[in-house]
């Protein structure tokens, strides 16, 4: 089924995200707090709207469906900003930035003599400052 633009999809998503949302809160005790939602494909989107080339190395190239490592590193920051109100520690070196897929658990293979592509110091403090700044509009 096309699920038509990066736009139309993502509005798609925040509707089915908002009507669990309005399910759990009809289910949930009244002293629970109301359910966050981590806005990933908020930060998704403005990746694709302002930086098309980083958004196209959001996903896997091996079945341009899952993240990569990049829009791993874009979604654990949204995750962080949501669960604690800030955003993670920004990594400043190449080093770093592998470092955090040191214990990854699966990764889909790379075609033999080719390296996973890992972001940049520069793409992880853009996308570190988008997931800062979708969180601050959309968390406040």
């Amino acid at each position: 089924k096309d699920l038509g633009s990066a736009q139309e999809f993502q509005s798609l998503v925040r509707e089915g995200v908002q009507s669990y949302v309005e399910t759990l809160q009809t289910k949930l005790p009244k002293l629970f707090p109301k359910p966050k939602v981590a806005p990933v494909g908020t930060a998704y989107l403005r990746v694709h709207d302002n930086n098309h080339a980083l958004w196209e190395t959001l996903f896997d190239p091996y079945d341009n469906f899952h993240p990569s490592p990049s829009g791993t590193f874009l979604q654990g920051c949204v995750l962080h900003c949501t669960m604690f109100g800030s955003p993670p520690p920004l990594p400043s070196t190449e080093k770093e930035i592998v470092y955090l897929w040191r214990d990854a658990r699966v990764m889909h293979n790379v075609k033999h003599g080719e390296n996973r592509r890992m972001p940049s110091v520069e793409e992880a403090e853009y996308l570190w400052n988008v997931a800062n700044d979708i969180c601050s509009e959309t968390l406040s």
